[in-house]
């Protein structure tokens, strides 16, 4: 018995299913990559995989060991560009656990492929929901909740925070429209004294045990936003936010400020 191998389809159906695999991979490690560089990484992939099936000389056990570590690791170094051991560790076995999860939704959906294009929209398909029950799985895991650090500025007063990223705060400025954060009295005293109680404009809210409350607004002059570290460590930078002053003197015993998730 014998196979024939068409190496033109088998470089295109590697090529296709190596990018959905750097696009799964980048989004279960949160690293970030142009769209060029995930082509580029794909198709190292394919050919080397190409190039190693092909080699007549090389031992199963060496071709194994090449498909495995070598050409995913060129097909991460060149997508990524990981620095760190430990984001090369992580994003190799996040590209398995990916392949893994696709793996499994076109095992199922495989039967249907008639074709080489079915097969490409299938695939197609089978990364949206990985990436969909992913995005999912980690919103009912963290609850919505994503910690980061977040430095205030207003005048000469700058405060270093402990921010919380929260799905439920779509709090807006009735007036100008800006999202609106929320900080407890202690740090808004520290930024502007009582000139946060004192402020003509407030925004109305609803929540549980509280059917509505009323919260003085104040505006700043501007708000770093600092997440990841390393080469994930990524700065969001806001002019003139708007924040919410809450009626306890911290917004809760883990967090200093509450962002809107509309940020």
């Amino acid at each position: 018995m014998y196979y024939e191998l068409y190496i033109d389809v088998f470089f295109l159906e590697n090529f296709m299913m190596d990018i959905f695999l750097l696009l799964l991979t980048g989004r279960l490690v949160r690293l970030h990559a142009g769209i060029g560089r995930v082509f580029l990484g794909a198709f190292a992939g394919a050919f080397l995989t190409c190039v190693i099936l092909a080699a007549p000389d090389l031992m199963p056990w060496l071709k194994k060991i090449l498909f495995h570590v070598f050409v995913n690791f060129v097909m991460l170094k060149i997508c990524f560009q990981p620095e760190e051991k430990r984001e090369i560790l992580l994003s190799w076995l996040f590209l398995y656990f990916g392949g893994f999860l696709m793996g499994g939704v076109l095992y199922v959906l495989r039967p249907f492929a008639r074709s080489l294009s079915l097969f490409l929209f299938l695939a197609v398909a089978a990364y949206l929901l990985v990436s969909r029950v992913w995005d999912l799985a980690v919103r009912l895991c963290g609850r919505g909740e994503y910690k980061c650090l977040v430095k205030v500025v207003k005048g000469e007063k700058t405060l270093h925070l402990k921010g919380m990223l929260d799905s439920g705060n779509r709090l807006t400025d009735p007036g100008t429209g800006k999202p609106v954060h929320i900080i407890g009295r202690k740090a808004a005293r520290a930024l502007a004294g009582e000139e946060a109680f004192a402020g003509g404009r407030v925004v109305v809210f609803h929540s549980v045990g509280k059917e509505r409350g009323v919260m003085p607004l104040l505006e700043l002059d501007q708000m770093e936003i600092c997440t990841g570290a390393g080469r994930r460590r990524r700065v969001i930078t806001i002019r003139r936010p708007v924040v919410a002053v809450c009626e306890q003197e911290s917004v809760t015993d883990l967090c200093d400020i509450i962002l809107n998730v509309n940020i």
